[in-house]
């Protein structure tokens, strides 16, 4: 369907599920990010940037063809690029299986979560906040003493938590942070609680957005707090135009 195209980009009001505008491009869209300021759309050789609130281009740049990390494997490795060196490594779960997104928190400093889908269906969230504060527990453990480091994290599925059957196996999927709200202690400095708001979206049209909370227990729920069907409304709008 040309609605469909991957070298068309749709935006939505993700309150109402009504579609905003529309971009096209001469080749398939690899991906996209945005904030409040800059809209950025990744080509397999160029990247644009725009503004956010007019849409206007700002910057054209041409690169080489873009890398790609591996997909498979069921452990994630995460590097500190301004120190080179690896900092979290995470067991996604223990069948192989294809990454389709990772999308770190947006965070000043250190994101507080790391969010990744695969073509199991389900959503994995990794905590890497609440992780650094117990980093100097483990490594004065018994275990944590004669593991390497990278092995002891890797084994450790304390920080892990999982939306189960959230898409459709085999359907491919992405996930962005939009939002982490972190709540404080009141008798200490340390984080008591975070809230995040995750968006969803998968190749067969539908939109989910959930609220996951996790506390300093380790204790995680999510909540749906919207779903609709984007294939429907573009449908609808091309119908009616």
């Amino acid at each position: 369907m040309p609605s469909l195209s991957p070298r068309r980009l749709c935006f939505f009001n993700t309150t109402t599920g009504a579609p905003l505008r529309e971009m096209n491009f001469l080749t398939s869209i690899l991906a996209v990010r945005l904030n409040r300021k800059r809209l950025v759309v990744v080509l397999q050789e160029k990247t644009y940037i725009y503004d956010s609130n007019s849409l206007s281009m700002l910057d054209t740049i041409d690169t080489v063809p873009n890398l790609k990390a591996s997909e498979q494997g069921t452990i994630i490795r995460i590097h500190l690029v301004s120190e080179a060196t690896k900092s979290y490594s995470f067991r996604r779960g223990t069948c192989s299986s294809t990454i389709f997104s990772l999308s770190f928190a947006p965070s000043l400093q250190l994101p507080d979560i790391l969010v990744a889908t695969s073509s199991s269906g389900s959503v994995h969230i990794f905590s890497l906040g609440f992780e650094t504060n117990q980093r100097t527990k483990k490594s004065g453990s018994f275990l944590g003493s004669i593991l390497p480091c990278s092995v002891n994290d890797a084994l450790d599925p304390a920080h892990h938590h999982v939306l189960h059957n959230a898409v459709s196996a085999g359907v491919r999927s992405y996930a962005v942070v939009r939002k982490v709200d972190n709540v404080a202690d009141s008798s200490s400095s340390e984080i008591a609680s975070c809230r995040a708001i995750i968006s969803l979206i998968a190749y067969n049209g539908y939109f989910q957005e959930y609220a996951f909370t996790l506390n300093s227990q380790n204790e995680s729920t999510w909540s749906l707090e919207r779903e609709f069907n984007l294939v429907a409304v573009i449908s609808g709008n091309a119908e009616t135009s």
